[in-house]
Formats: C-alpha cells, sequence, structure tokens
C-alpha cells in the first residue's frame, strides 16, 4: 500500500429533466466530496446559496447553470451535498 490515495466519495444525481447547457445535454449530477479548500469559503450557517455554490465547485457545473435549474433538482443537489459534508 505505497502511497495510494483514498478514493473521493461522490454522488450521482439524476435530474429530473435534461438541461442543455454549453453543447451538452445534462441529466445527471456527480458531485465529489468537498475538501477543506472548499469548506473554508462556507460561513458558520451556509444558506442554500452557499451549498448551490459548494456544489458548483464540486461537480464542475456551473453556476449560471444551477440558476437555470428547476428548484426540485436544486434541492436534490443541495440534499446530495448534505450527505457529503
Amino acid at each position: 500500500m505505497e502511497n495510494e490515495q483514498p478514493k473521493t466519495k461522490s454522488v450521482t444525481v439524476k435530474l429530473s429533466k435534461s438541461y442543455s447547457w454549453a453543447n451538452e445535454t445534462i441529466s445527471e449530477v456527480t458531485i465529489n466530496q468537498p475538501k477543506g479548500k472548499h469548506l473554508r469559503k462556507l460561513p458558520a450557517e451556509p444558506r442554500l446559496n452557499d451549498i448551490l455554490e459548494l456544489v458548483s465547485a464540486c461537480s464542475g457545473i456551473s453556476s449560471k447553470l444551477l440558476d437555470e435549474m428547476e428548484s426540485p433538482d436544486c434541492m436534490e443537489l443541495s440534499k446530495a451535498m448534505g450527505e457529503l459534508l
């Protein structure tokens, strides 16, 4: 077990509908477990906006795309992030 990197935990969320963004169709989002550098940016009492910014940082999904998503999808993504914290 020489210098073996631990596997990063992630969660994949199937969206309620597909979204077109930057010449891609996005129907699911994989969120990687946040690292310390992500958590430092969170306030002591994070709001939904803070969590969605964290989703963007840990998934590579544009925050502008998140702004255009339906509310149930945003809530599922924030719930998934909660599972990773």
